[in-house]
């Protein structure tokens, strides 16, 4: 019996210790894109770009939240809406990438442009797919979350 109390206290911890360096990480990527070296170093993005910055922004700061949320609490409801609110936000901001398509790759062989694209849809559909299970997982009880989680 100690034994298995031992385990979840330790699981536990190295999860906290998990979700501590992910915020540190976003804060990093929020302080890179926003002010030093700014997303305008990039020399493939265009000035549209601009346009979708505050989608950039948002997915980084709601990335940031669920992990101090997942700090605090982390039990699967609360893994769960972290995902499905990021999961969400990433598909319109890949949407509005493939829409805006703020990049610039020169005069590199147009396969390059062809195959930005298709990396954008792929993870299109991977953050659709993303949210959708997230969703069945904050619709499930609490019993039936924990079986998700257990096949997932």
């Amino acid at each position: 019996m100690k034994r298995h109390a031992a385990r979840r206290r330790r699981r536990r911890s190295d999860g906290r210790g998990g979700y501590l360096l992910g915020a540190v990480i976003y804060l990093v990527l929020i302080f890179g894109v926003n002010s030093w070296p700014g997303w305008a170093s990039i020399p493939y993005l265009t000035d549209s770009a601009a346009s979708v910055l505050w989608l950039v922004n948002l997915s980084l700061c709601l990335g940031l939240l669920a992990q101090l949320a997942c700090a605090v609490d982390d039990s699967a409801r609360v893994r769960a809406l972290g995902v499905y609110c990021v999961a969400l936000v990433n598909t319109g901001l890949i949407a509005s990438l493939l829409q805006v398509f703020p990049f610039d790759l020169g005069d590199v062989d147009p396969a390059w442009s062809t195959a930005t694209r298709l990396v954008l849809s792929l993870l299109l559909l991977w953050a659709c797919v993303r949210a959708m299970r997230a969703a069945v997982r904050l619709s499930h009880g609490r019993h039936q979350v924990r079986l998700a989680a257990g096949h997932a």
